[in-house]
């Protein structure tokens, strides 16, 4: 027990040094660009569920903190890059009395979509803006637990590619993005549709899948 308290320890200290050197960099880059860039602090929450051919699931809850940038790429087009890291706890629900009842997965996801946007500059009182993208996303898995019945308790859950395995420790895909801003503050919609089989390697038998799908809620504040 001591030991799993330590390794979740460890890992969010490690989720936090990318935060603070994801914002810091920012910073920098901030310092030098004039007005192209904007830095936000966010937060989301929404449905999580999976794709899947091995049993019947129904969704569960996500929800996630992070930080992201809007980087303007092209502003004659109005296009920019929006980068962004965020801590996301996962999960979904199995359905009858044979198959896992509760999943949760928590992962650190990279996202880097384009986005276009009414407006130049984004975030300054007084202004509103339109913002869509698309772009690609990679989650590296940090933590994970399930049960196998519904009075069950939970079991931690081993990640990589082997018969021993629960699920891969690398999910990646599309996110496709919405939302408006006001002033300073961003409300949104966010999917992301995993395209990675999560089934560890050696345990996938005739076609067998797992993709993960997540639809988020967000809500941001523009910090610089």
């Amino acid at each position: 027990m001591l030991g799993i308290q330590a390794l979740r320890s460890c890992m969010y200290v490690c989720y936090m040094k990318k935060t603070i050197l994801f914002c810091m960099l920012l910073l920098s880059i901030k310092a030098t660009t004039a007005q192209t860039i904007k830095g936000n602090i966010k937060g989301s929450f929404g449905p999580s569920s999976i794709k899947n051919n091995v049993t019947p699931t129904s969704s569960g809850f996500t929800y996630g903190l992070g930080a992201e940038a809007y980087m303007h790429i092209l502003q004659k087009y109005k296009l920019a890059i929006n980068p962004s890291i965020d801590y996301v706890a996962t999960g979904y629900n199995g359905k009858g009395a044979s198959t896992t009842d509760k999943v949760k997965v928590n992962y650190v996801v990279i996202s880097m979509p384009i986005v276009f946007t009414n407006m130049e500059n984004l975030f300054d009182y007084g202004k509103n803006a339109f913002v869509a993208g698309v772009g690609p996303y990679i989650g590296f898995a940090t933590s994970g637990k399930f049960n196998t019945y519904s009075n069950s308790s939970y079991k931690k859950m081993n990640f990589g590619n082997t018969v021993s395995d629960n699920r891969k420790s690398i999910d990646a895909g599309l996110v496709l993005k919405s939302g408006f801003s006001h002033n300073k503050v961003y409300f949104g919609l966010q999917y992301n549709i995993g395209m990675l089989n999560v089934i560890p390697k050696d345990r996938i038998k005739n076609g067998e899948f797992i993709k993960t799908r997540n639809f988020m809620f967000q809500f941001a504040y523009n910090i610089f």
